[in-house]
């Protein structure tokens, strides 16, 4: 489904604060990747087999914080 601006519906999303972007990659990966038209069937491919191997800690929430804040995001009262 689209939205009237013509942006698929889960395409993008817009976190507050870095402690949410986790949240919203897992959003953005569960409910528009699978259904995207325009992800290259290489990628979806590269993408299954690095999310079947349980030797990367990429998942944690921690990781996806410390890497935001080692390329600088920080939160402020206005979001990211």
């Amino acid at each position: 489904t689209s939205e009237s601006n013509g942006a698929v519906i889960g395409s993008v999303y817009y976190p507050n604060s870095i402690a949410h972007i986790y949240n919203a990659t897992m959003n953005l990966l569960q409910r528009h990747l699978q259904k995207c038209p325009n992800i290259p069937k290489e990628l979806l491919e590269r993408y299954s087999l690095l999310k079947s191997d349980d030797a990367r800690s990429a998942t944690s929430k921690k990781y996806w914080i410390d890497s935001a804040r080692s390329l600088g995001l920080v939160d402020t009262s206005e979001g990211i």
